[in-house]
């Protein structure tokens, strides 16, 4: 498959929160199932990936597989994502990010025509790690990066073939759509359940 797998990561500590962001509620769901139904509109394989085993999510049904490389931060997810998928891309995203845009996942979809290592947005100066397309062709960069101590997925942008989306494209593809929502603390999540998001389905 080309591009018909989604990744979410799961291993942050969640010390904000002060529970596993992966459960907390929306609406009548957790996070995570939310993240999840919406992800299955858009690709046929959905991976989750674990900070260690039983960590509770087995009654989602769908492929979880565990960080390799441990204490290594969010590049340890995506290696584990990117060996476990039956995809050469992959779009990653975090446990803690419900808004999801089908407009740019087209976007990025066309993009890959020119067959870049990763498809990431631009923001202002930065590049944005998540809401991004990753190659399974990185996996044995990222070990080499990992064994050399360069835990960074910026750095692993920096030497790969990086193909950026400008904030106007974001804009004109999402629209009024809050897409860099990420829900850290109690308060965020509380503010989160109280807005109405407009095109965000099922909220």
């Amino acid at each position: 498959m080309l591009f018909n797998s989604a990744i979410v990561l799961t291993g942050g500590k969640s010390r904000r929160m002060g529970f596993d962001k992966a459960f907390m509620k929306i609406g009548d769901t957790t996070c995570i199932e939310f993240i999840i139904k919406e992800l299955k509109k858009y690709f046929g394989e959905v991976i989750i990936v674990a900070s260690r085993e039983n960590q509770g999510f087995k009654f989602l049904n769908v492929k979880t597989v565990v960080d390799e490389f441990k204490d290594t931060g969010p590049i340890a997810g995506l290696h584990a994502g990117l060996k476990a998928s039956n995809s050469l891309y992959n779009y990653l995203i975090a446990c803690d990010m419900p808004v999801i845009s089908d407009e740019l996942i087209s976007h990025m979809k066309q993009s890959l025509a020119r067959g870049p290592d990763i498809i990431a947005c631009k923001r202002g100066n930065f590049i944005e790690p998540f809401h991004a397309v990753y190659s399974k062709k990185l996996v044995a960069r990222i070990e080499d990066q990992i064994k050399s101590n360069q835990c960074s997925i910026f750095s692993l942008m920096k030497n790969s073939d990086l193909h950026l989306i400008d904030d106007e494209t974001i804009n004109k593809k999402c629209k009024t759509l809050p897409i860099w929502t990420n829900l850290n603390t109690q308060d965020g999540l509380e503010n989160f359940r109280g807005r109405k998001h407009h095109g965000i389905k099922n909220l």
